[in-house]
């Protein structure tokens, strides 16, 4: 009996509402980490993301401060005041739709908890773009822990096997980087054929 109080007392206290604490949870301990927040609420979910772009934004605001492009001519507290709501505003709607797409994958893979389970594996998940996604080298570090993080986050909050949540994952990443490869051939194919159609010597300068 003094075991199963012990566990159950260990369950309540390793949910944390604090930003931070869990986000160093998500990051050493995930498995445990999105357990805890199984029956956690989506609006809490948002809450968290909207914190963790805010700091994304603060900390990329900081990079341009410290290092401003002569091409931007309102560098400064404009600039960074822009980063941050630019940030917060598109990253929520980009994490929304990133959420949704991969719940679709998830759910063709065997996910049947819902959407939200999905969306809460999803935004926890982007944990590490939070604090390295800022940097221009290390960010893409942060992008791979936080596609390690999804597929943790699915097989725990929706019951599904490593390979099948791995699958649902790696699909989703996929196809919009084959469509996004498609269409930047087809944007140099239909540059290169426009610039070929013009005359040679229309953009000539008079002598």
């Amino acid at each position: 009996m003094a075991k199963r109080k012990r566990k159950k007392r260990h369950k309540k206290t390793f949910k944390s509402k604090n930003f931070f604490e869990k986000a160093k949870r998500f990051l050493l301990s995930p498995k445990k980490a999105f357990k805890a927040e199984r029956k956690t609420r989506l609006g809490e979910t948002f809450k968290y993301g909207l914190i963790g772009l805010a700091i994304l934004g603060i900390l990329t605001g900081i990079i341009y401060l410290a290092f401003p492009l002569q091409a931007i001519p309102f560098a400064g507290p404009t600039l960074f005041l822009m980063l941050l709501v630019l940030t917060v505003i598109f990253g929520f709607i980009i994490f929304v739709i990133g959420g949704l797409w991969l719940h679709l994958w998830a759910y063709i893979f065997g996910a049947r908890k819902g959407p939200e389970q999905t969306m809460k594996a999803y935004f926890y998940a982007k944990t590490p773009t939070f604090f390295l996604g800022w940097l221009p080298l290390i960010s893409f570090i942060g992008a791979i822990w936080s596609v390690i993080l999804e597929v943790i986050g699915l097989k725990q909050l929706q019951n599904m096997s490593t390979g099948r949540a791995a699958g649902a994952v790696i699909i989703a990443i996929i196809i919009p980087m084959i469509i996004f490869i498609i269409l930047i051939f087809w944007v140099l194919n239909l540059a290169a054929t426009t610039m070929g159609t013009i005359p040679s010597g229309m953009f000539n300068l008079p002598t």
